[in-house]
């Protein structure tokens, strides 16, 4: 899943300047791009141990992504206390074509 465009705008919402990421000697921007790739497994705590830690350790100093983290484990959990909705068959079979053409227009550029 990638959570690049859903950061910014979290970011921006929060007013949290990007100069306020993590200013230990090792912090590169890499390391906010290694969050998001990882985050879902992070967040399920389905990561190895090592990996976990070095997550835990960057957001630990990283206001942005923190504010980040946070933000997506409270939709998580908003989305698992709410009811389910039945949604009409035509309605899927619709959104089901659409998002095909989406992949195919996204595989084409």
């Amino acid at each position: 899943m990638r959570f690049e465009n859903s950061y910014t705008a979290i970011i921006e919402m929060e007013n949290i300047p990007m100069t306020d990421h993590d200013t230990t000697p090792h912090h590169d921007e890499r390391s906010c791009k290694d969050l998001l790739e990882w985050l879902s497994d992070y967040i399920d705590g389905d990561l190895k141990e090592e990996l976990y830690e070095k997550i835990k350790n960057h957001a630990s100093h990283c206001k942005p992504c923190v504010a980040f983290i946070q933000t997506l484990q409270k939709t998580a959990e908003l989305i698992q206390t709410k009811p389910g909705i039945d949604v009409p068959p035509e309605a899927m079979a619709e959104l089901t074509v659409s998002l095909q053409q989406c992949k195919n227009e996204m595989k084409k550029a």
